[in-house]
């Protein structure tokens, strides 16, 4: 069916709780093309977690919030965003692309809450610098864009209320993770290499660089939830102002030295690693190889593990597209988010021991029975990790499974 307004064949759908007219052809892509309008249903997860997120973050007011979706496209996850939770007040929604904003402007009167939104057509950039200028700053700033957010973040971490969100999804994975490193570095500023714990290198660096951003300001960023999913990675960070905070968001940035000879890891703290001079930065404790520096990145925890829990339990009251799915992932943060940072995976472990790939239970085994804790990783399924120190941990499998 042709839409009368906007020209072209349309599907309607529900997504969540939100009806949606969509684009034919934006469902029928393996691959959803950019034209007439960006519509990408692999990302509905992404937007359940989003909600979610909001109906149960204790850092936001419980009610009347203002957000700005940015780069919009079909408006769909700002409208989740007030339709979905009863915390949301009012809804920018905004696109730089005529077509979009026509689509927008359908969607938001389908759905009978044209009272609460203020559809924009402007470069994201502009709009964003727009209204924090004239102080009218958003509880909740989320940039959603197809690839890379760093050209976003300044003008979004401006336009973010003190101690309000900013959500960023990077879906430019490849350069993050090592396999393109000169474009990491032209893009975040950070060096990253192929290891493989390259998933967690590239969400690090990812918000590692939007808190560095925040300190140009004198602005603290807290990441409350930073994750790694398909194709992409979405993170959600506290931003708070203020010298002091800032200072301590500065314990949470460093560097990651890695020996890809033996697999020994460490991270260290930015001020650190500025202030001292030693062979320890440089040279393999284990095998004295030289060592590789990743970073700056983010070293501090990836989530709030109580958000999470409270996430896993809001499910059951959520329109979700695959709960089992989301539980599992959420659980999984919970988890971990109290471990050092970087994993081991039973394939390298195997290959660099030359034994046989052994099992995550033999590998929990040895770990727990030497006092220290153990757990499986979102990153990869067949990583997992810990917080045993890396010499003891390479020693001590050396000595089980050789």
């Amino acid at each position: 069916m042709i839409h009368h307004q906007l020209g072209y064949p349309i599907v309607e759908i529900f997504e969540g709780k939100v009806r949606l007219i969509l684009p034919e052809v934006s469902l029928k892509s393996s691959i959803p093309p950019k034209t007439p309008v960006f519509y990408n249903p692999a990302m509905a997860r992404s937007r359940d977690i989003g909600v979610l997120f909001i109906r149960v973050c204790e850092d936001l007011p419980g009610g009347g919030l203002s957000v700005c979706d940015a780069l919009a496209g079909s408006g769909v996850r700002g409208l989740r965003y007030l339709i979905e939770t009863s915390r949301v007040g009012h809804l920018v929604s905004n696109d730089i692309s005529r077509e979009a904003v026509k689509l927008i402007s359908v969607n938001v009167n389908v759905n009978g809450v044209s009272d609460r939104v203020t559809i924009e057509n402007r470069d994201a950039n502009s709009l964003l610098a727009d209204y924090a200028s004239r102080g009218e700053r958003f509880h909740i700033v989320d940039i959603d864009p197809f690839g890379s957010p760093a050209n976003y973040i300044g003008n979004a971490i401006m336009a973010v209320r003190g101690r309000g969100i900013l959500a960023a999804t990077a879906t430019d994975t490849a350069p993050l993770s090592g396999v393109y490193p000169k474009t990491c570095l032209r893009r975040y500023g950070a060096i990253s290499i192929k290891t493989e714990f390259y998933h967690e290198v590239g969400l690090r660096i990812l918000v590692g660089y939007i808190a560095r951003i925040g300190l140009t300001y004198d602005l603290g960023v807290d990441n409350l939830l930073a994750y790694r999913e398909l194709h992409y990675f979405r993170c959600y960070v506290r931003v708070e102002p203020g010298v002091r905070r800032a200072e301590k968001t500065l314990d949470n940035i460093g560097f990651i030295t890695y020996c890809s000879t033996c697999m020994y890891r460490r991270s260290i703290p930015l001020v650190d690693a500025a202030l001292r001079s030693s062979p320890s930065l440089t040279v393999c404790p284990l095998c004295s190889s030289n060592l590789n520096f990743i970073g700056p990145l983010w070293i501090g925890r990836l989530a709030s593990p109580s958000l999470c829990r409270s996430m896993v339990e809001e499910i059951e009251r959520t329109v979700v597209t695959d709960r089992d799915h989301i539980t599992r992932l959420l659980s999984y943060l919970e988890y971990e988010a109290s471990m050092p940072p970087t994993y081991y995976t039973l394939d390298r472990i195997a290959s660099k021991l030359r034994v046989e790939t052994p099992s995550f239970e033999k590998i929990r085994d040895i770990i727990i029975g030497e006092g220290y804790r153990f757990s499986r990783t979102h990153f990869d399924p067949k990583g997992f990790k810990t917080d045993m120190d890396p010499i003891t941990l390479l020693e001590l499998l050396r000595r089980h499974l050789e």
